[in-house]
């Protein structure tokens, strides 16, 4: 995995589909069991700016912050700067081993299915 520090991140553009689950509900109230459903939400990103995600990234984090600043307003001064610390929601993964993960959590029939699958594509 690539380091990319700040002064890095105009040179880059994101593109491809990411995934991310999402759930909701009819009712924003509603409690009742199988009244919620689960969906996959797949942004298709084309040469998006690195820069553009990470300060979209951080917008609700800002959010939440201000929210709580305003209870003590009294404990900062005009300009201040705030340092926080931020951190991924996940370690890097070295993608072997999350796919022998994957391969692992498989019935044998599906294990064998996709090893099949893998060796289709790489004969070609």
């Amino acid at each position: 995995m690539h380091t990319i520090n700040k002064a890095d991140v105009p040179n880059y553009v994101v593109s491809g589909e990411f995934d991310i689950p999402a759930s909701f509900s009819a009712d924003e109230d509603s409690k009742k069991a199988g009244d919620s459903k689960s969906v996959t939400l797949r942004f298709k990103m084309e040469a998006v700016s690195l820069a553009d995600i990470i300060a979209s990234s951080l917008k609700d984090k800002r959010i939440n912050i201000q929210t709580s600043l305003r209870k003590k307003p009294e404990q900062y001064k005009n300009g201040q700067i705030l340092h926080l610390d931020y951190k991924g929601g996940r370690q890097p993964v070295d993608p072997e081993v999350a796919f022998m993960a994957r391969l692992a959590a498989m019935t044998p029939e599906a294990r064998e299915a996709k090893i099949a699958e893998l060796k289709a594509k790489f004969n070609k």
